[in-house]
Protein backbone atom coordinates (compact mmCIF):
# COMPACT_ATOMS: atom_id res chain seq x y z
CA UNK A 1 0.00 0.00 0.00
CA UNK A 2 1.38 3.14 -0.76
CA UNK A 3 2.16 5.82 2.02
CA UNK A 4 -1.31 7.45 2.92
CA UNK A 5 0.20 9.74 5.59
CA UNK A 6 -1.57 13.13 5.39
CA UNK A 7 -1.46 16.63 6.60
CA UNK A 8 -5.32 16.81 8.32
CA UNK A 9 -4.60 20.85 9.03
CA UNK A 10 -4.91 21.64 5.35
CA UNK A 11 -6.94 21.52 2.35
CA UNK A 12 -7.16 22.36 -1.12
CA UNK A 13 -10.37 24.15 -2.17
CA UNK A 14 -10.95 23.64 -5.98
CA UNK A 15 -14.44 25.75 -7.16
CA UNK A 16 -15.11 25.80 -10.88
CA UNK A 17 -17.09 28.63 -12.33
CA UNK A 18 -18.94 30.19 -15.26
CA UNK A 19 -20.27 33.43 -15.11
CA UNK A 20 -21.68 33.10 -11.27
CA UNK A 21 -19.85 35.64 -9.95
CA UNK A 22 -22.50 36.31 -7.08
CA UNK A 23 -23.11 32.88 -6.24
CA UNK A 24 -19.28 32.50 -6.69
CA UNK A 25 -18.77 35.68 -3.72
CA UNK A 26 -20.91 33.99 -1.69
CA UNK A 27 -19.28 30.90 -1.47
CA UNK A 28 -15.98 32.58 -0.87
CA UNK A 29 -17.47 33.94 1.92
CA UNK A 30 -18.60 31.09 3.47
CA UNK A 31 -15.49 29.23 3.25
CA UNK A 32 -13.34 32.07 4.81
CA UNK A 33 -14.73 31.69 7.86
CA UNK A 34 -13.99 28.11 8.19
CA UNK A 35 -12.01 27.17 11.50
CA UNK A 36 -9.66 24.32 12.76
CA UNK A 37 -7.37 24.17 9.78
CA UNK A 38 -5.69 25.90 7.18
CA UNK A 39 -6.99 25.96 3.48
CA UNK A 40 -6.21 27.51 -0.04
CA UNK A 41 -8.92 28.05 -2.75
CA UNK A 42 -8.17 27.38 -6.21
CA UNK A 43 -10.59 29.31 -8.47
CA UNK A 44 -10.98 27.88 -11.99
CA UNK A 45 -12.90 30.26 -14.36
CA UNK A 46 -14.23 29.23 -17.37
CA UNK A 47 -16.43 32.02 -18.41
CA UNK A 48 -15.75 33.61 -21.65
CA UNK A 49 -15.05 37.21 -20.89
CA UNK A 50 -13.45 36.10 -17.71
CA UNK A 51 -13.39 39.69 -14.76
CA UNK A 52 -11.48 38.63 -11.91
CA UNK A 53 -13.54 38.54 -9.05
CA UNK A 54 -12.81 40.25 -5.47
CA UNK A 55 -10.32 37.43 -3.61
CA UNK A 56 -8.15 37.15 -0.64
CA UNK A 57 -5.03 36.24 -0.40
CA UNK A 58 -5.72 32.51 0.36
CA UNK A 59 -7.59 32.49 -2.93
CA UNK A 60 -5.77 31.38 -6.24
CA UNK A 61 -7.62 32.40 -9.41
CA UNK A 62 -7.23 30.56 -12.99
CA UNK A 63 -8.28 31.05 -16.18
CA UNK A 64 -9.51 28.31 -18.52
CA UNK A 65 -10.51 28.80 -22.02
CA UNK A 66 -12.55 25.86 -22.47
CA UNK A 67 -16.07 25.38 -20.68
CA UNK A 68 -15.05 21.67 -18.72
CA UNK A 69 -15.82 21.30 -15.18
CA UNK A 70 -14.04 17.98 -15.53
CA UNK A 71 -11.27 19.81 -17.28
CA UNK A 72 -11.07 22.74 -14.81
CA UNK A 73 -10.93 20.12 -11.80
CA UNK A 74 -8.05 18.48 -13.52
CA UNK A 75 -6.36 21.62 -13.41
CA UNK A 76 -7.10 22.25 -10.01
CA UNK A 77 -5.94 18.79 -8.85
CA UNK A 78 -1.79 19.81 -10.76
CA UNK A 79 -1.85 22.82 -9.18
CA UNK A 80 -3.25 21.80 -5.42
CA UNK A 81 -0.85 22.19 -2.72
CA UNK A 82 -2.71 20.18 -0.63
CA UNK A 83 -2.61 16.37 0.42
CA UNK A 84 -6.78 16.97 0.16
CA UNK A 85 -8.82 18.01 -2.88
CA UNK A 86 -11.78 19.69 -1.70
CA UNK A 87 -14.56 19.63 -4.97
CA UNK A 88 -17.28 22.21 -4.42
CA UNK A 89 -19.61 23.87 -6.94
CA UNK A 90 -19.77 27.74 -7.21
CA UNK A 91 -23.23 28.06 -5.88
CA UNK A 92 -23.37 26.41 -1.97
CA UNK A 93 -24.48 27.42 1.50
CA UNK A 94 -22.23 26.18 3.95
CA UNK A 95 -23.79 26.74 6.95
CA UNK A 96 -20.86 25.18 8.99
CA UNK A 97 -17.33 26.29 10.19
CA UNK A 98 -16.07 23.02 10.72
CA UNK A 99 -17.54 22.19 7.52
CA UNK A 100 -13.32 21.46 5.87
CA UNK A 101 -12.13 20.01 9.65
CA UNK A 102 -14.92 17.44 9.00
CA UNK A 103 -13.75 16.19 5.65
CA UNK A 104 -10.44 16.35 6.51
CA UNK A 105 -10.48 14.00 10.15
CA UNK A 106 -11.94 10.81 8.24
CA UNK A 107 -8.43 10.65 6.35
CA UNK A 108 -6.74 9.58 8.96
CA UNK A 109 -8.03 6.19 8.24
CA UNK A 110 -5.61 4.60 5.42
CA UNK A 111 -8.48 2.84 3.44
CA UNK A 112 -10.53 6.15 2.92
CA UNK A 113 -9.94 7.34 -0.49
CA UNK A 114 -12.40 10.14 -0.57
CA UNK A 115 -15.80 11.50 1.87
CA UNK A 116 -18.72 12.62 0.26
CA UNK A 117 -20.77 15.60 1.85
CA UNK A 118 -24.34 15.53 2.48
CA UNK A 119 -25.52 17.85 -0.50
CA UNK A 120 -29.07 18.44 -0.28
CA UNK A 121 -30.73 21.03 -2.54
CA UNK A 122 -32.69 23.88 -0.95
CA UNK A 123 -35.50 22.70 0.60
CA UNK A 124 -34.90 18.82 0.56
CA UNK A 125 -35.81 17.43 3.92
CA UNK A 126 -33.16 14.42 5.11
CA UNK A 127 -33.62 11.24 4.44
CA UNK A 128 -32.80 8.08 6.60
CA UNK A 129 -34.26 5.28 4.54
CA UNK A 130 -31.65 3.92 2.22
CA UNK A 131 -33.13 2.51 -1.20
CA UNK A 132 -33.67 -1.58 -1.70
CA UNK A 133 -31.08 -1.47 -4.16
CA UNK A 134 -28.63 0.41 -2.64
CA UNK A 135 -26.78 -2.65 -1.13
CA UNK A 136 -28.01 -5.24 -4.34
CA UNK A 137 -24.28 -4.57 -5.70
CA UNK A 138 -23.62 -3.75 -9.62
CA UNK A 139 -25.31 -0.01 -10.15
CA UNK A 140 -26.61 0.32 -6.58
CA UNK A 141 -24.28 3.41 -5.97
CA UNK A 142 -27.23 5.06 -8.43
CA UNK A 143 -29.81 4.60 -5.78
CA UNK A 144 -27.84 6.79 -3.33
CA UNK A 145 -29.69 10.14 -2.55
CA UNK A 146 -27.86 13.53 -2.16
CA UNK A 147 -29.86 14.07 1.22
CA UNK A 148 -29.05 11.20 3.29
CA UNK A 149 -29.00 11.24 6.85
CA UNK A 150 -26.76 8.07 7.92
CA UNK A 151 -23.05 7.69 6.99
CA UNK A 152 -22.05 5.07 4.26
CA UNK A 153 -19.37 3.32 2.75
CA UNK A 154 -19.95 4.17 -1.28
CA UNK A 155 -18.20 4.14 -4.53
CA UNK A 156 -19.50 7.29 -6.20
CA UNK A 157 -19.83 10.70 -4.74
CA UNK A 158 -21.40 13.91 -6.09
CA UNK A 159 -18.69 16.60 -6.61
CA UNK A 160 -20.20 19.70 -5.63
CA UNK A 161 -19.33 17.72 -2.00
CA UNK A 162 -16.47 15.68 -2.71
CA UNK A 163 -12.62 15.62 -1.18
CA UNK A 164 -10.08 12.92 -2.30
CA UNK A 165 -6.71 12.32 -1.81
CA UNK A 166 -4.82 13.99 -4.39
CA UNK A 167 -2.08 11.67 -4.78
CA UNK A 168 -5.17 8.74 -5.87
CA UNK A 169 -6.84 11.08 -7.73
CA UNK A 170 -3.70 11.67 -10.40
CA UNK A 171 -3.11 8.00 -10.39
CA UNK A 172 -6.03 7.27 -11.13
CA UNK A 173 -6.61 10.17 -13.81
CA UNK A 174 -8.48 12.70 -12.49
CA UNK A 175 -11.72 13.74 -13.86
CA UNK A 176 -12.30 12.09 -17.97
CA UNK A 177 -12.73 15.51 -19.75
CA UNK A 178 -14.56 13.62 -22.87
CA UNK A 179 -17.64 14.51 -20.39
CA UNK A 180 -18.28 17.55 -22.24
CA UNK A 181 -19.13 21.00 -20.36
CA UNK A 182 -20.27 19.49 -17.05
CA UNK A 183 -22.26 16.45 -18.23
CA UNK A 184 -24.05 13.90 -15.91
CA UNK A 185 -22.31 10.89 -14.45
CA UNK A 186 -19.08 13.20 -14.87
CA UNK A 187 -18.30 12.34 -10.55
CA UNK A 188 -19.99 8.71 -11.04
CA UNK A 189 -16.90 8.21 -13.75
CA UNK A 190 -14.81 9.28 -11.37
CA UNK A 191 -15.59 7.78 -8.27
CA UNK A 192 -15.88 4.17 -9.52
CA UNK A 193 -11.79 4.34 -11.33
CA UNK A 194 -10.96 5.88 -7.83
CA UNK A 195 -12.17 3.13 -6.00
CA UNK A 196 -11.47 0.50 -8.71
CA UNK A 197 -8.83 -1.00 -6.23
CA UNK A 198 -11.79 -1.98 -3.42
CA UNK A 199 -10.88 1.55 -1.93
CA UNK A 200 -13.91 3.23 -0.52
CA UNK A 201 -15.46 6.89 0.03
CA UNK A 202 -16.71 7.34 3.05
CA UNK A 203 -19.88 9.59 2.96
CA UNK A 204 -20.81 12.00 6.02
CA UNK A 205 -24.07 13.34 6.54
CA UNK A 206 -22.15 16.18 8.78
CA UNK A 207 -19.97 17.22 5.89
CA UNK A 208 -23.06 19.29 4.57
CA UNK A 209 -23.97 22.02 2.69
CA UNK A 210 -26.66 22.86 0.71
CA UNK A 211 -26.74 23.12 -3.24
CA UNK A 212 -27.92 26.00 -4.67
CA UNK A 213 -28.91 24.90 -7.82
CA UNK A 214 -29.06 28.47 -9.27
CA UNK A 215 -30.37 28.59 -13.05
CA UNK A 216 -28.33 31.17 -14.47
CA UNK A 217 -25.06 30.42 -15.40
CA UNK A 218 -23.03 27.10 -14.94
CA UNK A 219 -21.58 24.97 -17.80
CA UNK A 220 -23.87 21.47 -15.76
CA UNK A 221 -27.19 23.94 -15.99
CA UNK A 222 -29.88 22.50 -17.96
CA UNK A 223 -31.52 23.93 -21.19
CA UNK A 224 -33.62 26.56 -20.85
CA UNK A 225 -36.48 24.08 -20.85
CA UNK A 226 -36.16 22.08 -17.53
CA UNK A 227 -38.78 19.66 -19.10
CA UNK A 228 -36.05 18.56 -21.80
CA UNK A 229 -32.42 17.67 -20.28
CA UNK A 230 -29.27 18.73 -22.54
CA UNK A 231 -28.18 16.53 -25.02
CA UNK A 232 -24.65 16.32 -23.24
CA UNK A 233 -25.99 15.30 -20.15
CA UNK A 234 -27.40 12.54 -21.92
CA UNK A 235 -24.08 11.90 -23.65
CA UNK A 236 -22.40 11.44 -19.97
CA UNK A 237 -25.12 9.01 -18.94
CA UNK A 238 -24.48 6.63 -21.41
CA UNK A 239 -21.03 7.16 -22.16
CA UNK A 240 -20.87 5.94 -18.77
CA UNK A 241 -22.59 3.09 -19.42
CA UNK A 242 -20.75 2.08 -22.31
CA UNK A 243 -17.08 2.63 -20.17
CA UNK A 244 -18.26 0.76 -16.53
CA UNK A 245 -21.51 -0.86 -16.92
CA UNK A 246 -21.25 -4.68 -17.29
CA UNK A 247 -23.76 -6.24 -20.19
CA UNK A 248 -25.87 -8.16 -17.38
CA UNK A 249 -26.39 -4.68 -15.83
CA UNK A 250 -26.81 -2.18 -18.93
CA UNK A 251 -31.04 -3.09 -19.02
CA UNK A 252 -31.64 -1.78 -15.51
CA UNK A 253 -29.44 1.38 -16.06
CA UNK A 254 -31.19 2.16 -19.16
CA UNK A 255 -34.40 1.79 -17.38
CA UNK A 256 -33.15 4.41 -14.68
CA UNK A 257 -31.59 6.27 -17.30
CA UNK A 258 -34.82 6.72 -19.43
CA UNK A 259 -37.12 7.40 -16.70
CA UNK A 260 -34.69 10.43 -15.62
CA UNK A 261 -34.28 11.80 -19.46
CA UNK A 262 -37.29 10.69 -21.28
CA UNK A 263 -40.36 9.41 -18.63
CA UNK A 264 -39.56 11.39 -15.49
CA UNK A 265 -41.62 9.96 -12.92
CA UNK A 266 -44.82 12.20 -11.73
CA UNK A 267 -44.40 14.34 -14.25
CA UNK A 268 -47.17 15.45 -16.82
CA UNK A 269 -44.18 15.96 -19.36
CA UNK A 270 -46.17 17.00 -23.28
CA UNK A 271 -45.98 14.72 -25.91
CA UNK A 272 -44.05 17.14 -28.06
CA UNK A 273 -41.40 17.27 -25.06
CA UNK A 274 -41.48 13.54 -24.41
CA UNK A 275 -40.82 13.15 -28.84
CA UNK A 276 -37.57 15.89 -28.67
CA UNK A 277 -36.24 13.92 -25.27
CA UNK A 278 -36.48 10.86 -27.47
CA UNK A 279 -34.59 12.11 -30.50
CA UNK A 280 -32.14 14.16 -28.38
CA UNK A 281 -30.92 10.45 -26.36
CA UNK A 282 -30.77 8.81 -29.90
CA UNK A 283 -28.38 11.61 -31.11
CA UNK A 284 -26.77 10.70 -27.62
CA UNK A 285 -26.42 7.41 -28.15
CA UNK A 286 -24.12 7.71 -31.26
CA UNK A 287 -22.13 10.37 -29.37
CA UNK A 288 -21.11 8.46 -26.85
CA UNK A 289 -20.83 5.15 -28.41
CA UNK A 290 -18.06 7.11 -30.32
CA UNK A 291 -16.63 8.71 -27.37
CA UNK A 292 -16.32 5.51 -25.94
CA UNK A 293 -14.35 3.95 -28.77
CA UNK A 294 -12.03 6.98 -28.90
CA UNK A 295 -11.32 5.68 -25.26
CA UNK A 296 -11.10 7.94 -21.76
CA UNK A 297 -9.39 11.78 -22.19
CA UNK A 298 -7.62 11.50 -18.48
CA UNK A 299 -5.37 14.28 -16.75
CA UNK A 300 -2.46 14.80 -18.53
CA UNK A 301 0.96 15.11 -16.59
CA UNK A 302 2.91 16.66 -18.92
Amino acid sequence: MADRTTNLSFASVVIPTFDRYDCLRDTLAFLRKQSDCDYEVLVIDQTPSPKEVAISEEVRYFVQATPSASAARNLGLLHAHGDVVVFLDDDVIIDDDRFLAKHLRHYRDPDVVGVAGAAPEMGQSTQFTRHRFFHSGGIGWAYFPSNQGCQAWLRVGRSNNLSVRRDAAIECGGMDEQFEKGAHREEADFGLRLTNNGQRILYDPFAKLIHIGNASGGIRSWTQNDAIKATHHMVGDLYLMFRHIPFSQRPEYLALSLRYFVFPRGSRTPVRHMLTAINRYAKAWIIAWSKAKQGAQHIDLL
